[in-house]
């Protein structure tokens, strides 16, 4: 998985600030570049933010093209015959406008140009136009840059998003500082550059003996628009060690836990669970040492099934129930692996059922990609082509002794281990996803 990349035609729209209905015409009309990856359960779509940027540079370069990509042309200039026709007294209203017009633009305020992108520059938030004037700024006082995405993928630095229900969209900025020990902030302020509400974590949560206090790195953030899930949700991780929270913000800035589980947590999703919208959070189980997935009621805050009495039980945390929890198995090579757990690191929606991938080796790109029905339960997994290609160069190595054509997760149902509020802990079968290798014979 690469670092920069954008999952789902919702989160590629996001990034270039459009509607997905405009990002997929942008890809047939003009190049955008866009990638498909073909599953069992269906077709994968994503992007690199590095590619699109590169993209986006090249036809600000080309300048008569922009109009055709729906980014508005460099204002007219006017003809001199014009000045000559209206007078003295007319061109002196115009110059005064204008000169009035760009002395305004650079403050917070109303009334001011629109933004099209963000920079984080120096210690200020700047609001940049589609003709690359900084429409307005916003001063921290201290140096700020965009949080590293590297270790968290899902990450979007800036998300839109229509947060109050007035129609216009709002822009979710992650601001990080150059000391990564000091406390990400997530900011939401206007495209007119009003700042409306900032968040920056601060909870304490306590497991056993052992108290959390932060600093707590945002793995990812999820905008829902409509029912009962509306509102702003973070994920949150332990900058060191292992506790993880979902915190919901509502449209005024007020935020509040409602989810708290043994492990980081690394994506959200938002899914139609039994008829109602449902949060889904993806990560990993620190007691039960295998990949997550809790399905999170939105009106009802929760903690992960714990052991009672452990040193992963929460003593502060909520009291209720998630909907429903899944602890996904290691695979061979995870087992044989340096890390003691496999980890979701990823959820692609589509429109019947979700995708998890988790990551089984401590190199990139060695995943299990699970397919969960309507139901949420896990039903196919299928290994990438880069964990094939590390069965093949362990079997040269003699770290395993049997080759990938015969080997048990090519062929062999997964046992996953599934929690609800009823019946509490039972076993379901994931089947093998099988299919062609590239390479093999």
């Amino acid at each position: 998985m690469f670092p920069d990349q954008l999952n789902g035609w919702k989160e590629i729209a996001a990034y270039i600030g459009k509607s997905v209905r405009a990002a997929q015409r942008w890809e047939e009309e003009l190049g955008l570049p866009i990638h498909r990856i073909k599953t069992p359960a269906g077709q994968i779509v994503f992007a690199r933010r590095s590619e699109i940027d590169e993209w986006m540079f090249e036809r600000d370069e080309l300048g008569g093209r922009r109009a055709t990509a729906g980014i508005p042309p460099a204002p007219r200039r006017i003809s001199p015959l014009w000045f000559l026709v209206a007078g003295v007294a007319a061109v002196a209203i115009v110059l005064l406008a204008g000169i009035a017009a760009w002395m305004r633009a650079p403050a917070v305020g109303a009334g001011h140009p629109a933004a099209a992108r963000f920079r984080l520059e120096g210690t200020t938030l700047q609001g940049i136009t589609d003709e690359g004037r900084v429409a307005w700024s916003i001063d921290f006082a201290e140096a700020v840059q965009e949080p590293a995405i590297d270790w968290r993928p899902n990450l979007q630095p800036v998300q839109r998003g229509d947060i109050d229900g007035d129609g216009d969209a709002e822009a979710l900025i992650v601001v990080s500082r150059p000391d990564r020990t000091a406390q990400e902030q997530l900011i939401c302020v206007t495209a007119e550059g009003r700042e409306e509400w900032r968040y920056t974590p601060s909870i304490t949560l306590r497991f056993g003996e052992e108290s959390f206090t932060g600093p707590w790195p945002i793995r990812d953030v999820l905008v829902a628009q409509a029912g009962p899930a509306a509102g702003v949700w973070v994920a949150l991780a332990h900058s060191i060690w292992w506790p993880g929270a979902v915190v919901k913000i509502d449209a005024h800035g007020t935020a509040s836990v409602r989810f708290v589980q043994s492990g980081s947590i690394n994506a959200l999703g938002l899914w139609p669970y039994e008829g109602r919208g449902a949060i889904v959070a993806a990560g990993v189980n620190n007691e039960h040492a295998g990949a997550s997935v809790a399905v999170i009621d939105p009106s009802r805050p929760a903690t992960s099934p714990q052991t009672p009495g452990s040193a992963f039980a929460c003593r502060n945390c909520p009291a209720g129930a998630p909907l429903k929890y899944i602890v996904l198995p290691r695979s061979e090579l995870n087992r044989l692996s340096r890390v003691p757990y496999n980890m979701a690191i990823g959820l692609t929606v589509s429109n019947s059922s979700m995708t998890v991938t988790t990551t089984e080796w401590h190199e990139p790109g060695m995943n299990a990609i699970y397919t969960l029905d309507g139901s949420l339960a896990p039903s196919l997994v299928t290994m990438s082509d880069g964990y094939w290609h590390l069965h093949r160069r362990l079997e040269l190595s003699r770290a395993i002794d049997h080759d990938l054509l015969r080997c048990p997760d090519r062929h062999e149902p997964r046992r996953v281990r599934i929690w609800e509020p009823r019946g509490g802990w039972r076993e379901a079968r994931a089947e093998a996803g099988g299919g062609a290798i590239p390479g093999a014979p």
